[in-house]
């Protein structure tokens, strides 16, 4: 199979990044709610500590990222974690307020932006807006607040240069719950609002076309594989990538490529991608490849173009 590549397409990865070389890949370091709940006395230094740490690493990934002109990059929504939890978030806050905390990775990201690059991050699945409960819905504001701060200190612009992309599902029926969505929506700030993406669900009713009916006035971010397991009713895949893509307005829009493991609807990701599909190739699109082999997968897939 050929591979194909609109000349000013760019991809990037997710997260983390693995060994190139010289380069020892990311290592971000965690620590889990139940331990800090049993240590208290030693959570607080121990979460400064694994934020800074991971600080640099971000730095060095993005430096990474500029060396290899990889200029799509997702920021891990693990960077802090218990950001956003009520018994710790006051750590993050302290570490936040000490600008001298962020200025390598602050230094990076600003070479980054002016070389032409673009971040992003991508709250999990519990993030869920619509919920049918409002201690959910309340929490789920709380984490995207939380991201538009982390991306606020790393001088990210307030703009879908530096998209905050999250899914609209809740496992019900979400058309009863649209006041839900729009309560949330209204509580949103600035640091949020002008940056969100939804993206077409894997299953259910959040397609394309759907999101485009209740949201039209927030950018979508395409998922090819979401696509493939759960396609539009109204469009095709070209159409709905088209469609997603016009929604972005100002910028250029980002979309997901990933490739199941077993078939083109096997919702676990292949280590590497084959193709960037040919629907991609309408218009500048930047794109984020969720592969397992992460970096070397972007490595590997620009090898076999220049050998195609």
């Amino acid at each position: 199979m050929v591979n194909s590549m609109h000349k000013e397409n760019r991809i990037g990865f997710c997260c983390i990044s693995l060994p190139d070389g010289e380069y020892s890949g990311t290592k971000f370091k965690s620590t889990t709610l139940s331990w800090c709940q049993k240590n208290k006395d030693e959570a607080e230094a121990k979460l400064k500590n694994i934020y800074a740490h991971n600080l640099k690493e971000l730095a060095a990934v993005i430096n990474y990222c500029i060396e290899k002109k990889m200029w799509i990059y997702r920021i891990s929504s693990d960077l802090f974690p218990l950001a956003d939890h009520p018994d710790f978030s006051h750590i993050y806050e302290d570490f936040s307020s000490n600008k001298s905390n962020w200025g390598a990775a602050l230094l990076a990201i600003e070479v980054y932006y002016s070389m032409g690059g673009r971040c992003s991050t991508h709250p999990g699945q519990f993030c869920s807006i619509g919920s049918e409960k409002e201690t959910v819905r309340a929490n789920s504001i709380k984490c995207l607040e939380y991201h538009a701060s982390f991306m606020d200190n790393l001088g990210l612009p307030r703009n879908h240069t530096a998209h905050i992309n999250i899914h609209l599902s809740n496992g019900k029926n979400p058309v009863p719950l649209l006041p839900n969505f729009r309560n949330s929506l209204s509580k949103l700030s600035v640091g949020v609002l002008s940056r969100l993406t939804f993206e077409n669900e894997h299953n259910g009713f959040w397609t394309v076309s759907n999101i485009r009916s209740y949201f039209p006035s927030v950018p979508i971010v395409f998922d090819s594989l979401h696509y493939k397991c759960n396609p539009d009713n109204i469009l095709s895949f070209q159409e709905a990538a088209q469609s997603a893509a016009s929604t972005w307005r100002d910028y250029n829009p980002v979309f997901h490529h990933s490739e199941g493991r077993e078939s083109e609807t096997d919702r676990k990701h292949s280590d590497y991608i084959k193709k960037i599909p040919d629907e991609f190739l309408f218009s500048k699109i930047d794109i984020e490849v969720e592969a397992k082999a992460k970096n070397l997968s972007i490595l590997e897939y620009r090898n076999s173009i220049n050998q195609s």
